[in-house]
């Protein structure tokens, strides 16, 4: 299962996407958490370090990944050619928690805790300032969101800022988009962009709504007449936990977090059972979003006919 929160920058997003962590660490799942966001912040609510963590988007570890994930797929040639939408087929590896321990993998990942992976995206190098953009990082968090695929494990990624995992394939890589939004108009405004974005990129169906950083009665009653009740959740607090955190870094036990968030965790986790996608349709949406990068007149000119990496004989839920 795999399950993103996203919002705008300062929304909470990251917070959520740790205490939703800690909550299924407690209650004993085994969990693959992805830094996405520039900003790094994830992994400092589980005592880890992001700046001498190793970051996945350094293109020596993004070589080594997509080496790893192309097996012996024939109908990818190269690392070159395995683009950020390239879908996995015949002869490539598929990601379980546990082949993130894999001995040319496993540098490139911690254990804050023994049932958890932490990955990092990465934040921008000296040579990248003004020559390149995040996205172009992101492509191998979609390589490895793409090829995931255990049913045993849960994939958590706190996404980047605002409506940019819509230019790229990360909106369709997850069962269950969580947006976080403020109690404010500013809130309520990325509320609609958003969901206008997922409406027209069909992943609508896929969004659900906390509010967060709620201090007020007023506040929460904002957030429950702006937004329609099927797709709300519910509200999020200010924990003192996370304001201890903020404030001094003292990073949350999952005791304490299971206390305070046991509710939202369950809601949040029954949600992500019921809309959990079946492999193959995992795999038909991976493949049309690929046709359609492919087909695009710059890729061509670039790189050539990249639509025979589509595998249509591949089953990808007999390989898991």
């Amino acid at each position: 299962m795999k399950i993103a929160f996203v919002g705008k920058g300062g929304s909470g997003k990251t917070s959520h996407a740790a205490l939703f962590t800690h909550y299924l660490l407690h209650s004993g799942y085994a969990v693959f958490a992805l830094d996405g966001d520039i900003n790094m912040h994830l992994p400092s609510f589980f005592g880890v370090d992001a700046m001498a963590h190793p970051h996945l988007a350094h293109v020596s570890h993004a070589e080594q990944i997509k080496k790893f994930l192309r097996g012996t797929n024939e109908r990818i040639r190269s690392e070159a050619e395995m683009k950020k939408t390239t879908p996995p087929g015949r002869g490539s590896r598929l990601l379980s928690w546990q082949l993130l321990d894999h001995p040319e993998l496993r540098h490139l990942f911690s254990s804050p805790d023994p049932r958890m992976r932490l990955g990092v995206v990465g934040t921008y190098d000296t040579e990248h300032i003004g020559a390149t953009c995040y996205h172009n990082h992101l492509s191998i968090a979609e390589n490895l969101l793409s090829h995931f695929m255990d049913p045993s494990a849960v994939v958590v990624m706190d996404m980047v800022a605002g409506t940019d995992a819509f230019a790229s394939s990360l909106f369709t890589q997850f069962d269950v988009l969580v947006l976080q939004i403020e109690p404010t108009l500013r809130g309520l405004q990325v509320y609609h962009q958003y969901m206008a974005l997922a409406e027209a990129s069909g992943v609508a169906q896929r969004v659900v709504v906390v509010g967060n950083k709620i201090r007020t009665a007023e506040q929460e009653s904002f957030i429950r007449e702006s937004i329609p009740e099927e797709i709300l959740l519910g509200v999020l607090p200010e924990l003192s936990l996370l304001q201890r955190f903020d404030i001094d870094a003292v990073v949350p036990r999952q005791d304490e977090v299971f206390h305070v968030y046991a509710k939202m965790g369950e809601r949040v986790l029954q949600t992500l059972h019921r809309l959990r996608l079946k492999p193959r349709e995992h795999l038909n949406n991976l493949q049309k979003l690929h046709a359609r990068y492919a087909s695009q007149a710059h890729v061509m000119r670039a790189h050539g006919d990249l639509s025979g990496q589509i595998d249509h004989d591949f089953c990808m839920h007999e390989q898991v």
